[in-house]
């Protein structure tokens, strides 16, 4: 099967191979820009927002075939890591002199991965004109069944805000309880080819001159400098890199304006797209899909495994907001052409 999207973002056609199928009534959010651009995000899919596109056209995002029928919230778009991106090592951590357990990955996996709202409903969202929207997940409301598993209640309110050139995310994290409760947010976006034929010919820019050696996909405790494929310092086409790797060690933070610097750099064959953050996120996951019609470049707050990192004395960006504390962050994709 098939998502069909038609260049000006006004009709969406779901192909199984009998013909057209329907969505089984799924709520689709459009947005557009004074110029043309267009973004659709499925709130029943973890809030993706799984299609943007510039005004002439281009899709920037990859999606799956099957995000709207039942396919994975994480493999598509922009899922949404939270309240902790990638993975917890064994699925537990120590907090507050309690031990938490949380729900695998999948049978066979021993960690926990991407928090809770990527793949459920987000019944609570609000549209602000045709350029805007505003989504809110609170964990003990829309996700009650894992709610327990994490030291207290948070509530992400994210909001969308699509330009002629841009899209912006700006998440607020409330504590809605009445004691400290930690955290981490990651944005795993999968960015198209950007009008190339192949990933290989897509270059990349990353600023950071470490990364975190992995063991079964879990950090073994120290960063590293990066070489080889993984110095992504110099922008250059991706070629032939295999790359699933948590970088770190950015540039000292120099804000624009507007408070975000860029951080990293995807250049296609039809646009190019600027990726700033404020200075919240201070690590960048950097992969190739095995289908390589995608590239995912994610902004997190902090690494894989950050609550154990942290809990041994590193200072890595895990959180902890006290009672009635609010939390912001922005996150901007630009495109140039």
């Amino acid at each position: 099967m098939a998502v069909h999207i038609d260049p000006t973002g006004t009709r969406i056609v779901v192909e199984g191979p009998d013909g057209p199928l329907p969505t089984q009534g799924m709520p689709l959010v459009r947005l557009s820009s004074p110029a043309g651009a267009t973004a659709t995000i499925v709130p029943d899919v973890g809030f993706n927002l799984f299609d943007w596109r510039t005004p002439g056209g281009l899709a920037l995002l990859h999606h799956e075939s099957d995000v709207l029928v039942g396919g994975s919230g994480t493999r598509s778009g922009i899922p949404v890591l939270f309240p902790f991106p990638n993975r917890i090592a064994g699925a537990e951590f120590e907090w507050d002199g309690r031990t938490w357990s949380l729900p695998h990955a999948h049978p066979g996996d021993p960690n926990a991965i991407h928090g809770f709202c990527a793949k459920r409903p987000w019944s609570d969202y609000e549209a602000s004109g045709e350029s805007a929207v505003t989504g809110t997940f609170r964990l003990s409301r829309d996700a009650a069944d894992v709610a327990a598993d994490w030291p207290g209640d948070l509530e992400l309110r994210l909001t969308y805000e699509l330009g002629d050139r841009g899209l912006r995310l700006v998440a607020e994290v409330a504590n809605v309880d009445d004691h400290p409760v930690p955290f981490g947010l990651g944005y795993h976006p999968y960015f198209s080819l950007l009008g190339c034929h192949d990933l290989a010919d897509v270059d990349i820019q990353v600023g950071a001159d470490s990364f975190w050696p992995l063991h079964d996909s879990i950090p073994e405790g120290t960063v590293s400098p990066v070489t080889g494929d993984r110095d992504l310092r110099v922008q250059e086409p991706v070629g032939e890199r295999v790359l699933d790797d948590v970088l770190t060690g950015l540039p000292p933070f120099e804000p624009g304006p507007d408070g975000l610097m860029r951080r990293a750099v995807l250049s296609g064959c039809g646009a190019t797209v600027d990726m700033r953050y404020d200075s919240a996120f201070r690590d960048i996951v950097v992969f190739t899909p095995g289908n390589r019609a995608s590239i995912a470049v994610e902004p997190y707050t902090c690494p894989t495994d950050a609550v154990h990192l942290q809990g041994a004395g590193q200072d890595v960006g895990w959180r902890s907001l006290g009672a009635g504390e609010t939390w912001r962050s922005v996150v901007e994709f630009v495109v140039r052409h």
